[in-house]
């Protein structure tokens, strides 16, 4: 939910894509690579911070402002597990 709500745009690939295009994008790469990932630190560090195809590393433009979107994850993850 704290991608798709977020108001933020996502860049992959050098292509730009709205929030909830986003969330259903990494619910896809989860559903193909849960083995590979067996915490939500380990989900954002092996798939949902960087392109699997091209390498290049997924950004989230909230805004105006550009984040790696590993950092925004882990940072969101952080402070929804504090609250």
């Amino acid at each position: 939910q704290a991608v798709t709500d977020s108001g933020c745009e996502f860049n992959r690939n050098g292509s730009l894509h709205s929030a909830e295009a986003a969330a259903e994008h990494l619910e896809l790469k989860y559903s193909r690579g849960k083995r590979y990932a067996n915490s939500a630190e380990a989900f954002i560090e092996r798939l949902a911070s960087k392109s699997s195809w091209s390498g290049k590393p997924y950004q989230m433009i909230c805004d105006g402002e550009v984040h790696p979107a590993g950092n925004w994850l882990t940072s969101t993850l952080a402070r929804i597990r504090s609250s």
